[in-house]
Order: structure tokens, then C-alpha cells, then sequence
């Protein structure tokens, strides 16, 4: 035994049992890892879908930060619109307050079907215009997934009176909707 230890040499079945007993605790390691990121990944995934049952418009401001207009949130749902606003639109901008109009699910139905007129329009009429021509962000959230679009302020202000007509029930929506169009209006 003396001479494999001052020899340098390790006996075979030792240095086969070690290596096996490594190999194991690394995949033990690898299973524990792939566990802990797959339930990671379940929660994640759960917790986006519990907020797609609702749907969500966003209207934006981004064009030139020297004429600010605030956002404007609508959807069927106040936990929607809520989620919305502290997840999502405060990654993108810094805004103390963001108004959030709670809709009836049918005018929700007739917003989001004019959202995606426009959306049409804007990729149509737009599709060769330069980014920095945008100067609004209309999201959409629905139970089917997110859609966003820019548009120039000449469409955002036709989209806009779509909406305000769309919501003459709604008195403080579509006065909102006329406030952001008059800061809108070069």
C-alpha cells in the first residue's frame, strides 16, 4: 500500500470509484437543477396566464420626450387593467399615474375589433415610414396573446375618434381619449 501513495500511482478500482461516485453526484446536480428550473418555469407560466383571461388596450405616447402625454389603459377587467399598468407599461415608462377605465365586456369587444382595424391600416399605410415618425404604441392584450403596433399621430388621431365614439356611454373614457387627441394635435 506504501508504494502506491509514495509512488504517485493510485490503484485502478480506486480511481474507477471515485470517478463513478463523481459521475453520480453530478447527475444527481443536474436532475435538482433541471427540477428546480422546470417548476420555475411552471410558476412563471402560471402566473402570465392567470392575466390573459382579460383584455387590455394600451394607448402610448412615445414620441418626443419634450411633449408628454400620459397613458391610457382600458379593459373588461379591473385586475387586468391594474396588471397592465404596474407590469407592463411601468418597465416602458415613468409615469406617476396611469388611468385605468373598467369597460363593459361587449364595448371591450368593440375596442379591441377597432384596434385591429387600425393595426391593419397602420401596417398598410405605414410599413415603409421611418420609426421615428411613430409616435404612439397601441398594445392589445387578449385571452389569444398580445399584439402592439406604432402608428403616426394622423392615424392615432382617426383611431382615437373611433374610439371616443365607440365609448359615448363611457363619459370619462372618451373625455380622457379627447385629452390625449388635443395633446396629440401639433
Amino acid at each position: 500500500m506504501n508504494k502506491f501513495i509514495f509512488s504517485g500511482e493510485i490503484p485502478s478500482e480506486t480511481n474507477a470509484r471515485c470517478f463513478r461516485t463523481f459521475g453520480d453526484a453530478m447527475k444527481r446536480t443536474t436532475v435538482v437543477i433541471l427540477v428546480i428550473l422546470l417548476s420555475s418555469a411552471i410558476t412563471l407560466v402560471t402566473e402570465a396566464q392567470k392575466y390573459l383571461k382579460y383584455t387590455v388596450l394600451a394607448i402610448e405616447y412615445i414620441g418626443p420626450k419634450d411633449h408628454l402625454i400620459g397613458p391610457i389603459v382600458i379593459s373588461d377587467s379591473k385586475k387586468g387593467a391594474e396588471w397592465f399598468s404596474k407590469a407592463i407599461l411601468k418597465k416602458s415608462i415613468a409615469w406617476d399615474y396611469t388611468p385605468e377605465f373598467l369597460v363593459s365586456a361587449s364595448m371591450m369587444k368593440s375596442l379591441s375589433s377597432e384596434t385591429e382595424v387600425h393595426r391593419g391600416i397602420a401596417q398598410r399605410e405605414l410599413s415603409a415610414a421611418p420609426e421615428t415618425t411613430m409616435t404612439v404604441r397601441v398594445t392589445l392584450v387578449t385571452p389569444q396573446g398580445q399584439s402592439k403596433f406604432l402608428t403616426n399621430h394622423k392615424l392615432a388621431y382617426s383611431m382615437l375618434d373611433s374610439f371616443k365614439g365607440l365609448s359615448k356611454d363611457n363619459q370619462p373614457l372618451q373625455s380622457e381619449i379627447s385629452q390625449f387627441q388635443e395633446e396629440l394635435h401639433p
